[in-house]
């Protein structure tokens, strides 16, 4: 069974590493700071009269089953710290570094949700648009769901409309689409 904590960790730690960009700890306290959060983990769930007992990084990673991580700490907008941990590659023991690129997974959600609400706000996008108005390199395909409706950055955003195209076997591509949140599928010929 996988451990639904995983994808929170992993998805924290990536969001940490996506920011960092490896600066070195030169001062005493802040190398007393790491070592507090490196061994002063908390758990997910604390109950109330109950003993807190802390986990250290590599613990935590090994409980979860992470073979690496990067950990980038942001004070007053800027990197003030910024380490990896385990191996990138767990067969050979390559280390992982702060330049290790990690997969973003579902931390680019709202990452990529600041990001297009921010060009909104600049008035560079607008939420009700068409999306393909403004798509270059790819576009919305049209089909029977787009023709009624077109897909616009605020369906998107909220998960109401969103173009789906997946493979059901090696002989069968099936395109659907969410509209108000009814999916819908074809297969395509």
């Amino acid at each position: 069974m996988k451990n639904p904590l995983r994808p929170a960790l992993i998805s924290t730690c990536l969001l940490a590493a996506l920011v960092g960009q490896g600066c070195r700890p030169s001062s005493a306290p802040l190398e007393a700071k790491i070592q507090r959060i490196e061994s002063g983990l908390l758990p997910a769930v604390m109950i109330k009269g109950r003993p807190v007992e802390k986990m250290n990084l590599a613990d935590r990673m090994a409980a979860h089953k992470v073979p690496a991580l990067s950990v980038a700490v942001i004070k007053d907008f800027k990197v003030e710290w910024a380490r990896a941990y385990g191996f990138r590659d767990a067969e050979q023991k390559s280390p992982a570094t702060v330049e290790t690129l990690f997969q973003a997974a579902s931390i680019s959600k709202p990452v990529a949700a600041a990001a297009a609400l921010h060009f909104v706000e600049k008035g560079r996008l607008d939420l009700d648009e068409d999306v393909n108005a403004k798509l270059a390199s790819w576009k919305v395909p049209e089909n029977e769901f787009t023709a009624k409706k077109k897909v616009t950055l605020r369906e998107i955003l909220s998960h109401s409309s969103i173009a789906l195209v997946f493979l059901k076997d090696a002989q069968d591509t099936i395109t659907g689409f969410v509209a108000n949140g009814v999916h819908r599928a074809k297969k395509i010929d």
